[in-house]
């Protein structure tokens, strides 16, 4: 589900990853590119989880 793959991605950023690569979670997503912008917040932006999120909801 969305957020179990943001809070994974925001668990790897606070546990010092470089990065990411979450593969067919985003590819086979109904809006790969919402999902992809919404880790790329919590990655470059430092943003929660949850306020990546919002993304996917609009």
């Amino acid at each position: 589900d969305e957020a179990a793959i943001l809070d994974l991605v925001e668990g790897a950023m606070e546990g010092g990853a470089a990065g990411i690569s979450i593969g067919r979670n985003a590819f086979q997503h109904s809006a790969p590119d919402r999902l992809i912008r919404a880790a790329a917040l919590i990655i470059h932006e430092g943003r929660p989880a949850e306020e990546a999120m919002e993304i996917l909801r609009t």
